[in-house]
């Protein structure tokens, strides 16, 4: 995933967060889906940030979904990716 999808996936999100504090509603937590795809996932740094941006809206984070799909037939070198 390019840097700008990730961008936008956390704008949409602080967006919603932001529109439901101001409906005076409570957040207690916030969960992470992730859907990969091998060679083409987010790099480590992007992930971090993701996170730390999630985690600083102040309420609990929670990876809730991985996945990571492959092409196929599956080769040795995209399972070892």
């Amino acid at each position: 995933m390019e840097p700008s999808r990730a961008a936008f996936s956390y704008a949409k999100g602080e967006a919603i967060a932001d529109q439901a504090k101001a409906n005076v509603m409570k957040i207690d937590g916030v969960g992470l889906q992730s859907h990969f795809i091998v060679g083409s996932t987010p790099s480590t740094d992007a992930q971090f940030e993701n996170t730390k941006a999630s985690t600083a809206l102040g309420v609990d984070f929670a990876l809730t979904e991985l996945d990571i799909r492959t092409e196929k037939p599956e080769t040795d070198a995209a399972l070892a990716q």
